[in-house]
């Protein structure tokens, strides 16, 4: 999950983050001000047990997908514009189960992070696979 999160970052972050600087945190206020900035930051942090930025940037260091250990059949998909999708359309072409990938767009008002302008259609199509014998 970092090496997805430090695609976002500027270069001297990902120092920041390696060193446990807690200058990190205030590089994150800067770029992320006022309670919108620490609403993205701290929900995502406090869900993982981490108190601050860095905290959390280095605890995603710790979530790794093994693919190739990956046994059930998968349903990989982003909505257009996520600003989290940069590995996606690789992490689908090295499954080798059933598999079924689905990019929701924008311009059909499903796009954006977790498809959360087409979260029906999402669902819509998820459980139509699953239902697949």
């Amino acid at each position: 999950m970092f090496a997805a999160l430090a695609q976002c970052f500027p270069a001297t972050w990902i120092d920041l983050v390696n060193n446990d600087d807690p200058a990190f945190n205030d590089e994150v206020w800067k770029m992320f001000p006022g309670v919108h900035g620490q609403e993205f930051w701290m929900s995502r942090a406090r869900a993982h047990g981490c108190a601050t930025p860095v905290e959390y940037a280095r605890e995603m260091k710790r979530w790794v997908v093994d693919v190739e250990r990956i046994t059930c059949p998968t349903f990989v998909s982003y909505g257009e514009g996520d600003y989290a999708e940069s590995t996606t359309k690789e992490f689908y072409d090295r499954l080798t189960v059933p598999k079924r990938f689905l990019v929701y767009r924008e311009a059909d008002g499903a796009g954006g992070h977790c498809e959360g302008m087409g979260q029906s259609r999402y669902f819509t199509d998820l459980f139509a696979w699953l239902g697949k014998p």
